[in-house]
């Protein structure tokens, strides 16, 4: 930030004067982490505000205390013609300071890192219940798979097991009949018979 001339300095003296009273310059000062003892013992609003400028000027903060300003009371500022005080800086865009009268809206004031956060979060939680869901379905399909195998074997063996050869033969896919029955209907019951008749 550029060196203020005494013309610039004088002018955001008496700005700060016309739009702050003592005690909220008090507490801008415990904004910037300042005791305000340590600022000067001033009682009138000019005074303390010309002892705040010089305070923050000695020790090369004058543009700190420019941005907490420029956030708090950005109209005096736009209308001062001091913008090129805060050309350096963006008091909107990594603002390193917050208001102190604005209520928590669950947002912060260095970019919405909160609300960034927060939107993380909320992907992360769906995406957990979703996987959730994805799982409990799949293991649902599956046991539902496991109880139609298991009945579809016992019903097969059971026709077998009666020399319903026809109807076992039906249950069986066509591609399932050509791969391991290639001879057909006939020799797969002669085979099936032949196992009843060992039993008896």
């Amino acid at each position: 930030m550029a060196e203020l001339s005494d013309i610039q300095k004088n002018q955001l003296r008496d700005l700060i004067a016309e739009a702050y009273n003592l005690d909220e310059m008090k507490d801008l000062c415990l904004y910037l982490s300042v005791e305000p003892e340590n600022v000067g013992v001033e009682t009138t609003r000019r005074g303390f505000a010309r002892e705040l400028v010089s305070y923050f000027e000695r020790r090369g903060q004058l543009g700190e205390l420019v941005k907490q300003i420029s956030y708090e009371r950005p109209v005096i500022i736009q209308n001062s013609g001091l913008l090129e005080l805060i050309n350096s800086h963006n008091p909107h865009e990594d603002y390193p300071y917050s208001d102190p009268h604005e209520e928590y809206s669950g947002t912060s004031t260095n970019g919405g890192d909160f609300s960034d956060v927060y939107l993380g979060v909320i992907v992360v939680v769906i995406a957990l219940l979703v996987a959730g869901c994805w799982y409990l379905y799949s293991n649902t399909q599956k046991q539902r798979e496991l109880r139609d195998s298991e009945a579809f074997v016992t019903s097969y063996f059971s026709l077998l097991d009666k020399n319903n050869c026809q109807n076992a033969w039906e249950r069986l896919s066509g591609d399932y009949r050509v791969n391991k029955h290639p001879t057909g209907y006939t020799p797969y019951c002669q085979y099936w018979i032949s196992f009843s008749r060992l039993s008896l």
